[in-house]
């Protein structure tokens, strides 16, 4: 719920760009206690369908990531209130957090540089 309609648009926007200039393909998955359904995303979408917004838990996350080790990177968008999660010695995929806004970003920027790179929108 911490995570607006227009932060998630302007996230998707980001996303699309990345299909347009030539990755081939982004699996999308939302989360928020729990994984959801990961979709393939092989070309820019104007649409998102929205799901969960319930509490967040990025645990399920990084064991899928440890389990489908076909992934070269993850990018996750959040507001950082959540544990951090514990990440396996085993799990090379590269991560981006992207926090929701600049005060996210001040406040939980630290925790998430351990596992990877950290920006906001």
């Amino acid at each position: 719920g911490s995570i607006t309609t227009s932060t998630l648009e302007d996230f998707y926007s980001a996303v699309n760009r990345l299909l347009r200039y030539g990755v081939a393909q982004i699996d999308s998955c939302q989360f928020d206690a729990a994984l959801g359904e990961v979709e393939p995303m092989l070309r820019s979408s104007k649409e998102i369908t929205v799901t969960g917004r319930g509490g967040t838990d990025f645990q399920p996350v990084f064991d899928y990531i440890l389990d489908h080790t076909e992934y070269d990177g993850l990018i996750i968008l959040t507001d950082g209130q959540a544990p951090p999660p514990i990440v396996s010695k085993k799990q090379h995929t590269h991560i981006l957090w992207v926090c929701k806004d600049k005060e996210s970003f001040e406040a939980y920027h630290e925790w998430m540089e351990q596992t990877g790179r950290c920006c906001y929108l």
